[in-house]
């Protein structure tokens, strides 16, 4: 029979909660992931947990979670496994995790390292997937400009940085393009990371807004995301277009469209590259015209479905632009 550990680990200091998942650990590989943030927020974290559970249904493997609040305070979570082992991988979700990633990856030169959605890392053992949210935001744009019954529209973004300007450029693009005449604001959450899991905050700036007339918010602010549709669900006439997760199944009743990053897949790829012993090391794009982003509808709101296919490969075109 093997050996079973169990361990429950709470650490909370300088803003650190760590949850590893650990089950048995005879002759498995072990697969830390360390997330910018904590699951639950129907948006990014959740999107990469699910492509673990994806992998963890095919291979077998042992799991380390780790949610980091704080990435700038924060110490690097203690990597090896309950019972010494080293990790097969160790995968990072977020791009304020870079420097940490880029800190394991240095330390530790022949582990294989993975970070989604970073600033790129250096290294012979590091892999970096990006991606460029142009074209998907470009579409939501136009979404929002037919939705909008007072030609005024909104992105409410976690905060100002090159992230979410890609985010914030393609949507106003899109609106401009749409052919129908409509404002575009911006409203940031907060000026550092705590921008992406304060929905109270997120929550006043959505009652801010349609107050000024906004009747359409994009939300790009990871779980902050939450405050705005909790507005909406509870204000008539307003509606949300979410993002990383399909967020229709929180706010059925208002979130139109939700564009996607696929963390998911992207997840599941570089486990599975690591267990089968094919892991390459280098800087990956994955944006909307080879599926690493995308864009659902809400079948609630009408079929999209024909607006986002004649409107998809100038989406593409656009973000190609952009990225050039």
């Amino acid at each position: 029979m093997k050996s079973v550990s169990i361990i429950i680990l709470l650490c909370l200091f300088s803003g650190l909660l760590c949850l590893p998942v650990v089950g048995e650990t005879s002759n498995k590989p072990l697969v830390d992931v360390i997330y910018s943030g904590g699951k639950g927020d129907h948006s990014f974290i959740d999107s990469a947990y699910r492509g673990l559970i994806q992998a963890a249904e095919k291979y077998s493997f042992t799991t380390q979670e780790y949610s980091i609040l704080n990435a700038s305070a924060d110490p690097v979570p203690q990597l090896n496994g309950p019972e010494g082992e080293t990790p097969a991988m160790v995968l990072l979700v977020g791009n304020p995790l870079t420097s940490m990633a880029q800190e394991i990856a240095d330390s530790h030169p022949t582990l294989p390292v993975v970070a989604l959605d970073s600033d790129s890392l250096v290294g012979n053992n590091t892999k970096t997937v990006v991606f460029p949210m142009y074209g998907s935001s470009y579409l939501a744009g136009i979404i929002a400009a037919g939705e909008t019954r007072t030609g005024k529209v909104a992105v409410v973004a976690g905060r100002d940085n090159a992230l979410m300007s890609e985010f914030i450029q393609g949507f106003s693009q899109g609106a401009v393009q749409s052919g129908k005449e409509v404002l575009v604001s911006t409203a940031y959450v907060a000026d550092d990371n705590s921008g992406y899991w304060s929905p109270e905050r997120a929550k006043e700036i959505a009652r801010d807004l349609s107050a000024n007339g906004t009747d359409v918010i994009f939300t790009v602010a990871g779980g902050s995301g939450m405050g705005v549709i909790e507005y909406a669900r509870n204000t008539s006439g307003m509606k949300v277009i979410g993002v990383d997760s399909d967020q229709s199944v929180v706010g059925p009743e208002v979130v139109v469209a939700s564009v996607l990053k696929n963390l998911d897949q992207v997840v599941y790829n570089e486990i599975s590259s690591v267990i089968e012993g094919n892991f390459t090391p280098g800087v990956e794009l994955s944006g909307l015209a080879d599926n690493g982003s995308g864009i659902v509808f809400n079948p609630n709101f009408g079929n999209l479905s024909s607006l986002i296919t004649d409107r998809f490969g100038e989406a593409a075109e656009a973000e190609d632009r952009y990225r050039s």
